[in-house]
Parts: C-alpha cells; structure tokens; sequence
C-alpha cells in the first residue's frame, strides 16, 4: 500500500510541474507585434483581387495606403467573446480597390490568434473610407 501511495503522489507531482512549467513557458513566448499583426492580413489580402487595383505584396498594400491598419487588442466585439483566447487581436484595414471612375474602399476586419493564424475575416465595400 505504502509503495502504491508513494507511485501516486509522484505521479501527481509530474503531472503538477508539467503543468507549471508549460504555463510559464506560454506565458513567457514572444508575442507579435502590431506591423507583423499587421503584415499577415495585409499579406492575404494582397493575394485577393477585389477590385481594379492588385497588390504585388503586403508592403505595396500598406505603403500605397498610408494610414490604411490598425491593430486592436481590446474594445472590439471579437475580443470581448468569452470564446477567444488570451492574446487574440482584431487588424482593421482600408485600402483603395478601385479607382476610375469612383474610388472604392474595401474595409476588412481580421481576428488574429496568438500563433498569428487568421480565426476570422469580414468586408465590405464602401464609396467613402471608414476613418
């Protein structure tokens, strides 16, 4: 019985410092910061063709739209979710698609988990920027 007793409350205690040092590490990770935030939505939405205007890359989106992200990490509906992890941002982006012979707006929301994977993505077009 003494043996049985003692397996198990080793096997507790393993159990226990996995658990510890498993939220420290994750706790203690690099997080992204909001140009790389920035540079993964506008990275996909490049890729897409919304309009008149195609983007050779992230950085021709970004640079041709100054001003165009923001990266959020609270005061927004996704983040307030009790379903989304800790550490998940929302990139807010407007940039031009179309130019002749109005110019077209394309406004996207993106949620952003921790590890920089894309959980969720919403837009609409608009005839006038967003801010």
């Amino acid at each position: 019985m003494k043996k049985f007793l003692w397996s198990i409350s080793t096997l507790v205690l393993l159990v226990l410092l996995g658990l510890v040092s498993w939220t420290i590490a994750y706790s203690n990770r690099e997080k992204l910061s909001d140009q790389q935030l920035i540079a993964i939505v506008a990275g996909k939405m490049a890729r897409r063709q919304l309009g008149s205007i195609s983007y050779a890359s992230a950085a021709d989106l970004v640079n041709s739209n100054p001003g165009c992200c923001i990266a959020r990490h609270s005061n927004h509906e996704w983040l307030r979710a009790q379903i989304i992890e800790q550490g998940a941002s929302v990139v807010q982006m407007n940039y031009v698609i179309e130019d002749t012979p109005d110019v077209l707006y394309y406004f996207n929301e993106s949620l952003i988990d921790s590890d920089g994977r894309i959980l969720e993505s919403r837009g609409i077009d608009t005839k006038t920027p967003i801010w």
